[in-house]
């Protein structure tokens, strides 16, 4: 009875315009939200390839000129080590799929000897607040704003329809019950948006050159899959509930809309605003001051500062010649060591704020199921906030080797060698393992699915106590068909 249903509903559906018509624009939105993001990713993959490419090639062409392009044996070691390197964080095979954090927290780091001179894109991260609601309009943004309207368009009037157009109660006249419609109506409905966005997104992600053979690509995209599935299933159960309580589709219209700017505007902003307000992050006025509180002058306090270095290390002396003093590079370098260790200090409140961010929003998050979609949409992509912590992590862990590898050296005034040139610290970012990402987004699947249980359970049982009678305008008179 429940595949007679479907099939007398899909010759509804077809036979409805203003059906095809929702189906066109929203196949036209996940096309576009697909370019838009792959357009993004693919650029900011492009800047950060070749910013590697150039500075290993550069590497390579001194180790060259030391082996023999020159006739020279060393080159020397404060060029390189104060010079700015960097760090880049790979993006996912999935990263077209969310934008998500990735245009606010910036994928490249810089890497010196020095106080390091950020790039112009992570001052910016630095100083923004984490951003919960979605920036960029890529395929999340059509998941989790717009997917729900297009159920909601569909589903507002599942039973109310029926009943006002007199039919609900003819058709409850055929031995089946008003459950089986309302499941098998839901049913329909879903099997046609989900036939949609599934195919049409993957035909997206492939021709907007995701690299579908990456490691991991699979997975995370049966994650995605999953997690839109279960998404959907709560607006279709929010839908049934609201179906449920006899009121007219005028009302289930309004009450679902109300219920769309709740759980995907108005909980995020107000989530928003509480993390920001409860743990701020620190500005880059923290920054500068801290700079400028090291009040240092190269010529002034250059000798005592280094003389004081060498007194505390005496196995960096340089061999066959007492330290000079007096070297300006070398005294640049000690105050910079000294700026290094106090906006260490300011980085070190920031990653702890952001850590609280998180913590709270991970506490509170499952208020909104669209805010529950976008962490999950973004921890799938790779573009997800513990990612990029992750890897500023192994940015300074980096940072920290290239000194220990470089500062040595500097003051020893040794010159470097090809051997050093190949044991010099590279960067290689370390993915963490499969089973955390699958762990996390389990969690934000039960997090959506409870509540769709839970409502739709809520849902049927309201339809035991359903009146089919035929409600008019706002004046309390029914109708008996």
């Amino acid at each position: 009875m429940l595949l007679r249903i479907i099939k007398h509903e899909w010759r509804d559906l077809t036979a409805d315009r203003t059906v095809w018509l929702i189906a066109v624009v929203f196949a036209t939105l996940i096309g576009y939200g697909v370019f838009n993001g792959a357009s993004w990713v693919n650029t900011q993959r492009e800047r950060a390839e070749k910013l590697i490419r150039q500075q290993e090639e550069k590497l390579a062409e001194e180790r060259y000129r030391l082996i023999g392009g020159a006739g020279q044996s060393a080159s020397d070691t404060y060029a390189l080590g104060v010079s700015l390197q960097y760090a880049t964080l790979p993006f996912t095979p999935a990263a077209v799929l969310s934008v998500g954090q990735s245009d606010l927290l910036s994928a490249t780091a810089g890497v010196s000897v020095l106080s390091l001179q950020r790039t112009q894109a992570d001052k910016t991260g630095f100083e923004n607040p984490l951003s919960f609601l979605a920036g960029r309009f890529d395929l999340s943004f059509t998941i989790v704003y717009l997917f729900p309207l297009f159920i909601l368009a569909l589903s507002y009037n599942l039973l109310s329809g029926e009943r006002e157009q007199g039919t609900l109660q003819l058709l409850l006249s055929q031995p089946i019950g008003l459950k089986s419609i309302a499941l098998g109506k839901a049913a329909l409905r879903a099997l046609v948006i989900f036939g949609l966005v599934a195919p049409l997104s993957l035909i997206g992600l492939i021709l907007s050159g995701a690299d579908w053979r990456g490691a991991g690509f699979l997975s995370r995209l049966l994650l995605w899959i999953m997690a839109v599935v279960a998404y959907g299933a709560f607006w279709f159960a929010l839908a049934l509930m609201v179906n449920a309580t006899g009121a007219s589709s005028a009302t289930n219209a309004v009450a679902l809309a109300a219920c769309w700017l709740l759980f995907s505007l108005i909980v995020p902003s107000l989530l928003n605003v509480a993390v920001s307000s409860l743990y701020p992050i620190p500005s880059r006025a923290e920054l500068i001051t801290a700079l400028r509180d090291v009040n240092l002058d190269m010529r002034r306090d250059g000798g005592r500062l280094l003389s004081e270095f060498y007194q505390d290390h005496p196995e960096l002396i340089p061999e066959g010649r007492g330290p000079d003093v007096n070297d300006l590079g070398l005294a640049f370098v000690t105050i910079q060591q000294e700026h290094k260790r106090r906006t260490g200090e300011v980085e070190a409140r920031f990653e702890l704020q952001l850590a609280k961010q998180q913590q709270f929003v991970n506490r509170f998050r499952f208020l909104s199921p669209a805010v529950v979609m976008q962490e999950a949409l973004n921890e799938i992509a790779g573009t997800g906030l513990p990612r990029y912590q992750r890897f500023r992590q192994q940015v300074a862990q980096h940072d920290r080797r290239w000194t220990e590898f470089f500062l040595p050296r500097i003051y020893k005034n040794a010159k470097l060698t090809a051997a050093d040139y190949d044991a010099a610290p590279r960067f290689r970012f370390v993915e963490e393992p499969s089973i955390a990402l699958a762990r996390r987004a389990g969690v934000s699947l039960v997090g959506l699915l409870l509540p769709t249980l839970l409502i739709g359970a809520l849902g049927l049982r309201a339809l035991k106590k359903y009146s089919t009678a035929h409600f008019i305008g706002f004046s309390g008179l029914f109708l008996r068909s």
